[in-house]
């Protein structure tokens, strides 16, 4: 077993640094990077390390030294279509650049995503992948420190290196082994679906009525006041860049209502309302609030129409979603990257309407691409009344295992 060591790297602070470095992805067209961040303090993320591996060396690119124009300089060769970048686990790094650029980029390598279709598990974190895959034994301690302190520590340092150190040789790795399972077009859809993801992300999601628990009990009027809320907190926390949790909590939102607050007195002992909270915005909340009431009912939102599924329906959710697994199973491919189980109830409500291709709704994951052709396809057929044997057999390969066998019976 190799134990990792911190290999030489360029610390990069000064303009004709960051350009050298520019020119030198540009050469060699393949880069791999990472972010450090810190997402909890404010309201957007905080940008504090950006590291690149290219050609075999190791940059880090200290982000306060440069001001917005200079940085816009590697987001646009990150963002250039004929880079590509390797990541892993990129969704969260994505978005950051995306709201950094206005753009994202759109050649992009996701180790992570790579392994989980070479078979080798959903979410695999980096430490256990280089192991697995290089044999390498990377140190990862310094996961949650505080990555805005200057200067870093050598330790800060090491972790910072060992997160793009690897990317390239796990690359080919995973690549050769996708070409071999022939399934590297189906990684590659997913590359593009991740990028395509984080070139239409936006912080409007903090606006969506539907991600705040327990909306779903209020009428159309009490949304309505609920929104106005959402809109005033979200620009607070922009305006002076906090997390929004620290102007007023889900909880407190909700609260306030559902009791339609039209005057201080309403505002007293709510829940999930601290009384430095109602000092500093008693005002603002009352303003949202009685704007919310003002609205037309034409205008109040209406929580999304989504029929419970029926117990027999939940019954062949169950059934069919056991299916998917096995077809997962014997493939070594997680489930998770298939469909899930509300993406199985959805395809199950499409076709019960008979929308699967033009459906009114979203059209569902199982009826594209390489999902189709491995499950829903069957899927069809078997809500179509196709019969299956079942049953329940020793492994061949695994001793005192039992495995799930399903065969699909030709109707012809």
């Amino acid at each position: 077993m190799l134990t990792e060591s911190t290999p030489t790297h360029h610390f990069i602070e000064s303009q004709d640094g960051l350009q050298k470095l520019i020119e030198k992805i540009n050469v060699h067209k393949l880069a791999g990077f990472d972010l450090e961040f810190i997402p909890e303090k404010t309201y957007f993320p905080e940008l504090c390390l950006i590291q690149v591996c290219v050609a075999e060396e190791i940059f880090l690119v200290d982000p306060y030294s440069f001001d917005q124009a200079s940085l816009n300089l590697i987001w646009q060769t990150i963002c250039d279509p004929e880079i590509k970048c390797l990541f892993h686990c990129a969704e969260q790094d994505l978005e950051i650049i995306a709201r950094l650029s206005n753009g994202a980029p759109k050649n992009i390598f996701d180790t992570q995503i790579a392994a989980a279709f070479a078979g080798l598990g959903f979410s695999i974190g980096l430490k256990k992948l280089v192991m697995e895959m290089l044999g390498v034994q990377l140190t990862k301690a310094e996961c949650f420190s505080n990555w805005s302190q200057r200067p870093l520590s050598p330790e800060q340092i090491r972790y910072a290196v060992a997160d793009v150190e690897h990317l390239q040789s796990l690359c080919d790795k995973l690549n050769q082994k996708l070409e071999s399972m022939g399934r590297i077009e189906w990684a590659s859809e997913e590359f593009d679906t991740s990028a395509s993801k984080a070139s239409n992300y936006g912080y409007r999601r903090n606006l969506d009525i539907c991600r705040v628990k327990g909306a779903n009990r209020l009428d159309r009027k009490e949304l309505a006041v609920l929104q106005e809320l959402l809109a005033w907190r979200d620009q607070e926390a922009q305006r002076l860049n906090k997390p929004l949790r620290s102007i007023l909590s889900d909880q407190g939102l909700l609260e306030i209502a559902t009791r339609r607050a039209s005057d201080p007195k309403m505002l007293k002992n709510l829940r999930g309302i601290r009384d430095d909270q109602l000092k500093r915005y008693e005002t603002h909340i009352l303003a949202a609030c009685q704007k919310g009431l003002a609205l037309p009912s034409s205008q109040w939102p209406t929580w999304p129409e989504a029929r419970p599924p029926s117990e027999k329906q939940l019954l062949v959710g169950d059934f069919l979603y056991v299916i998917l697994k096995q077809m997962a199973v014997s493939i070594n491919l997680p489930v998770e990257y298939i469909a899930n189980r509300d993406e199985v109830q959805h395809f199950i409500r499409c076709y019960q309407e008979g929308n699967l291709e033009k459906p009114t709704l979203k059209k569902p994951r199982l009826m594209e691409g390489w999902r189709f052709e491995l499950a829903g396809e069957k899927l069809m057929k078997i809500l179509a009344g196709e019969k299956l044997i079942a049953g329940v057999t020793p492994d061949p390969d695994e001793r005192n295992e039992l495995i799930l066998s399903l065969e699909m019976l030709d109707r012809s």
